[in-house]
């Protein structure tokens, strides 16, 4: 998978899961959550940038248990960073309802079936 490409599909994913956010808070629940939305998706722009730079790097080594040990990094390392934005969130603004995790867990399973297609297509080239 190309810069390109990569940047191209990762700007549509986040125009598309914005506009799917956007309508989400005119509903009365989460009308007062912009915060945590604006903070996901930024967080996981930075981890599918990261993602992106260093797994092409690593796919392209000889060595593929390296590649499959990248992955599983950036997934634990993806998975602690979220649970630490939540309680950030949980501690900074002090929400009245938990409905802050459905926008949150909406912006999180995106992003995560995007950087499994990027990692698989990342994964086949040849070293």
């Amino acid at each position: 998978m190309s810069q390109r490409r990569f940047f191209m599909q990762l700007s549509l994913l986040t125009l598309l899961i914005g506009s799917v956010v956007s309508v989400l808070h005119f509903f009365q629940p989460f009308s007062s959550l912009w915060d945590i939305s604006i903070w996901s998706i930024a967080l996981f722009i930075l981890v599918s940038i990261l993602q992106f730079y260093i797994g092409k790097k690593v796919a392209l080594n000889k060595n593929k248990s390296l590649f499959i040990n990248v992955i599983l990094g950036f997934v634990s390392g993806k998975m602690m960073l979220s649970l630490l934005l939540l309680l950030a969130f949980d501690k900074i603004v002090h929400p009245k309802t938990s409905f802050f995790l459905i926008p949150f867990f909406i912006i999180y399973l995106c992003y995560t079936i995007f950087e499994t297609y990027f990692m698989i297509k990342l994964g086949k080239m040849k070293p």
